[in-house]
């Protein structure tokens, strides 16, 4: 039998029958559990996607602007990120008069938060600094 969200709680309990007894009560909490998964996961789809769209409207605008920016920038991005993307930090580095560009090997999106260590290094490391960063440095 196919699963079919909009069935409710009865499709649950038609679904587990083969391997567990399912009652009414048990079909109908697994239902909202399930219900409510559903629902969280469509709320954070919207936000990532509006998050995206966002983000892409704006992209141009802001790096049409960072090439007047002449503060030393360090760019620390994780070659996993699965929000963005390797060629728009190196385009993002090429325009910026005064970058680093590292890639952190093995990392996703919150480098960060997984990694705060790492990343407290890169910054005493880049504040002690006084070079002109060349080219992408892959860590």
């Amino acid at each position: 039998m196919a699963f079919k969200y909009t069935m409710g709680a009865k499709a649950i309990r038609e679904l587990f029958s083969e391997i567990a007894v399912v009652d009414e009560r048990k079909a109908q909490v697994l239902y909202e559990e399930v219900h409510d998964l559903w629902v969280q996961t469509k709320t954070i789809i919207t936000i990532c996607r509006e998050m995206k769209n966002y983000i892409e409207r704006d992209a141009e605008q802001l790096r049409s602007r960072l090439p007047r920016l002449t503060t030393k920038v360090t760019i620390v991005f994780g070659e996993n990120d699965s929000f963005a993307k390797v060629e728009d930090m190196v385009a993002t580095d090429a325009v910026l008069p005064n970058s680093e560009l590292l890639i952190l090997a093995g990392v996703g999106h919150f480098v960060h938060y997984l990694y705060p260590e790492r990343v407290a290094e890169i910054i005493l490391r880049c504040a002690a600094s006084t070079e002109t960063p060349s080219t992408p440095n892959r860590l």
